[in-house]
């Protein structure tokens, strides 16, 4: 609300606290219905947050009708039933979201997810080598499709990556629904077995829609979109997907710091107090440089290991089981955007209950822990002993002539109880996009996937938590086949999978609806002029 309350005083606006008659335009909430302002005894202009986006990029007034909020129905199917766990501000470059769609490797022979216990590899071996990794094709932005000067017949590879460079830039602008639409699309055909040809193979890719397979058949044909070619002339989009690469910085603050005259991330640097930095984004902009370079599979080992051997100095050698997450497990990567680690006690573990800041204290002390982002704490007593670190880490310099200057890197540091495992696991895996389907899975099937738990979730019924033991559990209790960390994405298998369950709840929903309206009321229940007046009804048990 600050944000968008400075953007207007800027352009020239007056910010009422309640509805007068001299309100001109209200701005409308994310997740706000538009229905709430029925009621409203004067009738202002209803538009999104984004119009006022617009007009500050644009420097005048643009038309309100391109902005207007979708009612409350069409709210409710386009939102998702839980908004997912963020672990960052914002979404890493295009080179680790498309190695997600590759093949990578499965589950541990034993049928469980892929671990690190606290003993060591041994010579010649590396923590991680139970996630076996091979070269994947790069998809940078700099490798990705160049709209200026596209080639006809690009590959699947090359028709999905103009498709992230299109919803990078929309989300720049602050249009998430086209944004996120479009990385959705970018996932399904980066993951489709076949090979994308001629404009009719489009066709047969599933879970796409008219509009968006007109811009795959266009960078098919042509190897550009016309639509990224227009954004990307545009001064603002540079800026603003510059601004989003700092952490802890949105669409909304990226707008804001452009509204206000901003455009490098030198007139940032130039103007914190004056913009009202938080700290985060403080530090952020102090490792922006870092932050933009990936981390190789060498160095991301490397990390791996220096917090394993302090997890083991902090907890005890024969007590830690570690588990790197994210791209790292879902494997076929050569490079990562961060580091994400699962730490949990090993079976049968007896000792005192583990606590962030003790290892915290490990690594600042070992020269490792350069900053301290915040994160996530135990709420509820369901969360209890859970707890999450976003940092920044870099390793110790090296010795020797050709010794390598190490970059602060981004790492997220999890500790959970061992019952939490396997939830706490799936969720830290990803990716982003087949999280958010599943959590729209398991709400038809009346279930909740928790930051540590699955419990049940139906109207009227008190929730009970569903005991898993492993992540195949968690798949079964959903109905699903088990899937490996290489197979979750968002494909058009998953895509098949989430429409047979949403028609089958339509179907149970019109089964339960058809059977209340043609149900007898008790007997007992019926009055005497009642019971007159209703014929006795038979109950077709037959079905």
């Amino acid at each position: 609300r600050k944000v968008l309350s400075d953007v207007a005083t800027r352009l020239g606006g007056v910010v009422r606290d309640t509805l007068k008659e001299d309100v001109t335009h209200v701005i409308l909430g994310e997740g706000v219905p538009r229905e709430a302002l029925t009621k409203m005894c004067c009738e202002p202009l209803v538009v999104t947050a984004a119009w006022l986006s617009r007009c500050a990029l644009d420097g005048n007034r643009v038309r309100e009708d391109d902005f207007k909020p979708p009612s409350d129905a069409d709210s409710k199917v386009h939102d998702s039933p839980q908004k997912l766990k963020r672990r960052r501000s914002n979404e890493n470059s295009s080179q680790e979201a498309g190695a997600d769609s590759a093949p990578r490797s499965g589950s541990s022979a034993a049928g469980g997810p892929e671990q690190f216990t606290a003993q060591d590899p041994g010579p010649g071996k590396s923590l991680l080598s139970s996630t076996p990794t091979t070269t994947a094709t790069p998809t940078t932005t700099e490798q990705s499709l160049s709209s200026g000067e596209g080639e006809a017949g690009v590959d699947n590879s090359g028709i999905a990556s103009g498709l992230r460079e299109l919803a990078d830039a929309y989300a720049a602008r602050g249009e998430r629904w086209r944004s996120f639409q479009l990385m959705k699309a970018e996932r399904l055909v980066r993951s489709w077995p076949e090979p994308l040809r001629r404009p009719e193979d489009i066709d047969r890719v599933s879970g796409l829609g008219p509009k968006t397979k007109e811009k795959c058949k266009e960078l098919l044909e042509t190897g550009s979109l016309q639509r990224l070619n227009s954004l990307k002339s545009d001064e603002s989009t540079h800026v603003l997907l510059e601004f989003m690469e700092v952490h802890g910085v949105g669409e909304a603050v990226a707008h804001s710091w452009y509204a206000s005259g901003c455009r490098s991330l030198e007139d940032v640097r130039q103007r914190q107090d004056d913009l009202g930095l938080s700290r985060v984004q403080r530090l952020g902009l102090k490792y922006v440089e870092d932050f933009r370079q990936k981390i190789p599979l060498a160095e991301a080992e490397l990390i791996v290991a220096a917090i394993l051997d302090a997890a083991k100095a902090t907890f005890g050698s024969d007590s830690v089981e570690i588990y790197p997450c994210g791209s790292l497990r879902r494997g076929n990567v050569t490079a990562v955007g961060d580091v994400d680690v699962l730490l949990v006690p090993r079976e049968g573990y007896s000792g005192a209950p583990w606590h962030m800041h003790s290892l915290l204290e490990t690594l600042k002390l070992r020269g490792l822990l350069v900053e301290d982002l915040g994160g996530h704490h135990s709420s509820t007593a369901s969360e209890e002993d859970s707890e999450t670190c976003l940092g920044v880490l870099r390793l110790l310099p090296q010795t020797g002539s050709d010794a390598q200057a190490w970059l602060n890197r981004r790492v997220d540091i999890i500790l959970c109880r061992r019952e939490h495992l396997p939830i706490v696991l799936l969720l830290w895996t990803g990716s982003g996009l087949f999280l958010r389907e599943l959590h729209k899975l398991a709400n038809l099937r009346g279930l909740h996937i928790g930051r540590t738990t699955l419990s049940t979730c139906v109207p009227g019924c008190p929730s009970t938590q569903v005991i898993v033991s492993s992540e195949e559990e968690v798949f079964a209790a959903l109905g699903l086949q088990y899937r490996p960390p290489s197979a979750r994405e968002l494909d058009a298998d998953f895509v098949r999978e989430l429409q047979a369950a949403r028609a089958q709840a339509a179907e149970g929903r019109l089964k339960a609806a058809t059977l209340e309206t043609h149900a007898d009321p008790p007997g007992e229940l019926l009055t005497s002029s009642a019971a007159a007046i209703l014929p006795p009804v038979e109950v077709d048990d037959s079905d």
